[in-house]
């Protein structure tokens, strides 16, 4: 897959344990708006999230958009579109590097929705499905003044919209 973006926030030391994952992340656009998880909070994010043990990519991604959103990838409409690696301390544990791979896949969804399955951390933050246009995401999102380790969905829909 290509590689979009390192995100790498060097806060970290190389002698640190190694805590590394993959995520599957969709690009859904219906009629110029763009399918994302809204939390309570205000910050937009793609759905998508990690792999379990044994799953590929592509599985995860349709499991985690239904989970997240109740919508229903058709899986033959995947395409991938490229990587964004961030790295840093990891924000649950001050000694562990902390490496993400996350895969952005272009997708369409089914007409019919499936069911909710969010996480409690998902229920906690409030994360709601909105429709809402690249700009205005991006704007949103930039007024919140997130910290580094939360802007990766905001610079990846400023690739977007650049066209990669």
């Amino acid at each position: 897959m290509k590689l979009l973006d390192v995100l790498d926030e060097k806060n970290y030391t190389d002698e640190m344990e190694v805590f590394e994952v993959t995520h599957s992340r969709a690009l859904i656009c219906v009629e110029g708006l763009y399918a994302m998880q809204r939390a309570k909070s205000g910050e937009y994010k793609l759905p998508g999230g990690r792999l379990e043990p044994g799953e590929t990519p592509i599985h995860a991604l349709i499991r985690e958009v239904e989970e997240e959103t109740g919508l229903l990838v058709s899986e033959e409409s995947i395409e991938e579109i490229g990587e964004i690696i961030e790295i840093r301390k990891d924000v649950f544990d001050d000694n562990k590097k902390y490496i993400c791979h996350s895969l952005y896949y272009r997708c369409n969804v089914k007409d019919e929705r499936g069911s909710l399955h969010r996480s409690q951390n998902e229920i906690e933050k409030g994360l709601e499905l909105e429709w809402i246009g690249a700009n205005e995401m991006i704007l949103s999102n930039k007024a919140l003044e997130l910290e580094e380790s939360r802007q990766r969905d905001t610079k990846f829909m400023e690739m977007i919209l650049g066209e990669i």
